[in-house]
């Protein structure tokens, strides 16, 4: 630091290049000071933060949730998304178990709402996401009769069902109604068509874990009948499942399977929840508010469901909210405020 003395000996233009150093220095020492308040805005903003999901899935609607996770991941790549497979009732006693999940898509509306008694789940957060609906699987090596013209026609009714099972005498194989709110309605079903008992009683009602391990091992058999969510054996004629999905999934021959008549009683009201232990809110939010969109019910309808009623399902401005926040491009916004914040702290001083 000069002394007094050094000052009164400095030529005009000494003195003015002292004063242009020391006004850097200083401005530098600001500049510094707001770039780094500008950094820690935007790193410690909820958008540039990574979350990630664990969602636990109903085994019905796992080939759908792996298509619109991916979806999801383009539209929200900073929230990572895991996927847990399972029967409805084994996802919901390991919940009730204390295992962490964000996220749970049930085959019913029963074990959410449980979950919503007991408070294991966020208030208001239960919805419906989609309604489920049966379909017969009747594999007969060389088929001759044709039960279902075509996926997505509703084709046979209760009363036809029981006649084609009753006059081929076959195996049925069903989820674990224990387990599976598929299992229970396929159960309901055969009663109603006066089978469930003749059928058990011999032998030829099968029982698997789960409505996937119903598909997963009517696959190879030529001969086979069984009563699963259509969504394991739905698609459209420009579904690009066959391609592209995460799952070995070959869909079978359209005169393979029939849809039930449709009717309160053979569709499933399947509800989603939020888990008051996830450490992710705002994505379980944000992930729900995805579900719930046109786009994604356009596909869910698409594949073997009947989209949620909207009516019935209003959109909160919670979750809308949230569905901004977690859009990637915010962190644009957050950066256009820091910058604007940083040019407030400077103004007037950035002159290097």
């Amino acid at each position: 630091m000069p002394t007094l003395s050094d000052c009164l000996k400095w030529t005009r233009r000494e003195y003015r290049n002292f004063r242009q150093l020391n006004i850097r220095q200083r401005d530098f020492g600001k500049v510094c000071c707001s770039t780094f308040f500008s950094l820690a805005l935007i790193l410690l903003s909820p958008v540039a933060l990574s979350d990630t999901l664990k969602i636990a899935v109903a085994s019905n609607f796992y080939p759908t949730a792996m298509e619109l996770k991916k979806a999801f991941n383009k539209l929200h790549p900073d929230i990572e998304v895991t996927l847990v497979k399972g029967a409805s009732d084994d996802l919901f006693e390991r919940i009730m178990g204390g295992e962490k999940f964000d996220v749970f898509l049930s085959a019913d509306e029963t074990h959410p709402a449980t979950l919503e008694r007991v408070d294991k789940a966020k208030p208001k957060s239960r919805q419906t996401y989609a309604f489920g609906r049966l379909a017969f699987l009747h594999k007969m090596g060389n088929q001759t009769e044709d039960h279902g013209h075509s996926h997505g026609k509703e084709t046979i009714t209760v009363k036809e069902l029981g006649d084609f099972i009753d006059k081929h005498r076959q195996e049925v194989y069903i989820p674990d109604p224990k387990d599976s709110p598929y299992g229970k309605r396929a159960e309901d079903l055969l009663e109603a068509a006066g089978l469930f008992y003749p059928l058990n009683a011999t032998g030829n009602i099968k029982i698997e874990d789960s409505a996937h391990d119903v598909w997963s091992n009517s696959v190879n058999k030529t001969d086979v009948f069984a009563l699963l969510p259509a969504s394991l054996v739905f698609h459209e004629e420009d579904d690009h499942s066959r391609d592209s999905h995460d799952v070995d999934h070959p869909y079978p021959k359209d005169d393979e399977v029939s849809l039930l008549h449709d009717n309160d009683f053979h569709r499933l009201r399947q509800e989603m929840v939020i888990l008051n232990d996830s450490d992710s809110v705002k994505a379980a939010e944000t992930f729900a508010t995805f579900m719930l969109s046109p786009a994604t019910q356009a596909y869910i309808g698409d594949h073997g469901y009947y989209p949620a009623s909207y009516s019935e399902c209003p959109l909160n401005t919670t979750s809308a909210g949230s569905y901004f926040s977690a859009i990637p491009y915010a962190g644009v916004l957050s950066a256009i405020t820091s910058a604007a914040i940083a040019a407030w702290i400077n103004r007037g001083y950035c002159r290097f």
